[in-house]
């Protein structure tokens, strides 16, 4: 899946319409083309990053995005640095799904803390990805996603203190 794919939603939407671009940050190219897959099979526009400085370029474009898919673990910056620079620029409605390899529940928790709203540990399978990334863009479009960061790091804290 090149790099460049483009958004076809037209610009002035409002978030309850919904655009359907989705932004995939992924350093290992096997899992970045995975998920490209799983988000144009569940019918969005993926557009997709091999690195942190790729993606902010491509916010940069002002492209409107439904969600955004990042990998937790990159070099240079990581997807937990990344994703702090991202809650500084989009709208707090957009939910940022982390991807990860770690099954750590700190590492998970500092990504919910950057502005995370869940996430996935690879293997990553279709439906779940995709279940949850509509899951997560309604929740974004009924302002709820605040709330459940809020939740989630509760949960995250009973797990590890438990």
């Amino acid at each position: 899946m090149p790099d460049t794919e483009t958004d076809t939603e037209q610009d002035g939407g409002t978030p309850e319409r919904g655009y359907r671009t989705v932004l995939v940050v992924d350093d290992e190219v096997d899992s970045r083309e995975l998920l490209a897959r799983y988000a144009s099979r569940a019918g969005f526009t993926a557009i997709t990053a091999g690195n942190a400085q790729q993606a902010l370029s491509h916010l940069k474009t002002k492209t409107k995005l439904s969600a955004v898919l990042v990998d937790v673990s990159m070099p240079k910056m990581d997807g937990i640095s990344l994703t702090r620079q991202i809650r500084a620029s989009l709208p707090p409605y957009i939910p940022i799904l982390f991807t990860t390899g770690l099954d750590d529940k700190r590492t998970v928790m500092d990504a919910i803390r950057a502005g995370g709203d869940d996430y996935l540990i690879k293997p990553i399978r279709q439906v779940e990805c995709i279940e949850l990334l509509r899951d997560l863009i309604e929740i974004g479009r009924m302002g709820d996603l605040p709330d459940r960061r809020s939740r989630l790091l509760r949960e995250l804290g009973r797990r590890l203190g438990g």
